[in-house]
């Protein structure tokens, strides 16, 4: 199960808006275990946010106890007003035991073409219905 779409500069606010749909499905069912973001905010460019690039990493069935911050090396590349940058550069310790799915989500809009993949990365995932149904809906258009 790999999916992947690219579009125009146009389509920014629309690929945000399908890469926070992916996020709150996997964020309600899942446990994030990685993430590492470039983000920018641009006063001058519109939609004015902006995730330079983002990887994800989730892995199902949600755990709800034994879930700890294993490292944590986020920080501010530049602090300006209305032009700033930083990263959020997290992993997390789970109890590997009970995975039974594992997906990688990665975001990009550097540059004039948002990018978008989702790609399973433990083999045979075991992905909820509502993640699934997610994926297969907004990959289909």
């Amino acid at each position: 199960m790999n999916y992947e779409k690219s579009g125009k500069f146009e389509q920014t606010a629309e690929f945000q808006q399908m890469y926070a749909q992916i996020l709150q499905q996997c964020d309600e069912y899942g446990t994030l275990v990685m993430q590492d973001r470039f983000l920018e905010r641009d006063a001058d460019i519109a939609p004015f946010r902006f995730f330079r690039k983002g990887t994800r990493e989730y892995i199902f069935p949600r755990q709800f106890g034994g879930v700890s911050l294993q490292e944590d090396t986020s920080q501010i590349v530049d602090p300006n007003h209305n032009y700033a940058l930083h990263t959020e550069v997290q992993r997390y310790a789970v109890d590997e035991s009970k995975v039974k799915g594992k997906i990688r989500i990665e975001y990009q809009d550097a540059g004039n073409n948002p990018q978008l993949k989702v790609t399973e990365v433990q083999g045979n995932s075991e992905l909820p219905e509502n993640v699934r149904k997610t994926l297969e809906e907004l990959f289909a258009q």
